[in-house]
């Protein structure tokens, strides 16, 4: 079984149609999570056990966080002006906005363990898993937070919200 080290993750988007994956510089951690389905109890009386329908799922939330670097005009400059604007994150180039990231990645390792060159686990990105086109898909910064210590280093931090769609796990580089 392959491992792989978290320290050859990172968050890659795309600012331009014809742009290439842009790294997020500083980033030291990201997570996927929130991710839930709801059940429908469909019981009725005298049923001994209760029984249930699967029902709509909830989207994911994305947080990411490292050190401050607002000199990273292609990254966390982009991300805190499109939390400022409410401007959009999506899957597809067509509903991109001017300033707006579009492809969206979160690599999970870019290296197996002691694997000189290797291509690494994949990535999560937006999907078109769930059933939405993928010109709908949409997801948002919800969040950004920034802590500053007169004795550290200045963090950061971005909270994204998918709206529309799903995240699926890809090993396509």
């Amino acid at each position: 079984m392959a491992v792989y080290q978290g320290r050859h993750g990172k968050v890659t988007a795309q600012t331009s149609a014809s742009g290439a994956n842009h790294t997020i510089s500083e980033l030291g951690e990201w997570s996927v999570g929130g991710m839930s389905r709801d059940y429908i109890e469909k019981t009725a009386f005298g049923d001994t056990w209760k029984s249930y329908e699967v029902g709509m799922a909830e989207p994911p939330e994305i947080t990411f966080s490292g050190h401050l670097d607002m000199t990273d005009s292609s990254g966390q400059k982009v991300l805190s002006s499109m939390f400022n604007k409410g401007l959009v994150i999506s899957k597809s180039s067509k509903a991109m906005t001017a300033g707006t990231f579009y492809n969206l990645k979160l690599w999970g390792s870019t290296k197996a363990a002691g694997v000189s060159g290797s291509d690494g686990i994949g990535y999560w990105a937006l999907s078109t898993a769930g059933g939405v086109a993928s010109s709908n898909i949409k997801a948002y910064v919800t969040a950004f937070e920034s802590a500053h210590s007169k004795d550290g280093i200045a963090t950061v931090s971005f909270t994204i919200k998918v709206t529309n769609g799903t995240l699926g796990w890809s090993t396509t580089t």
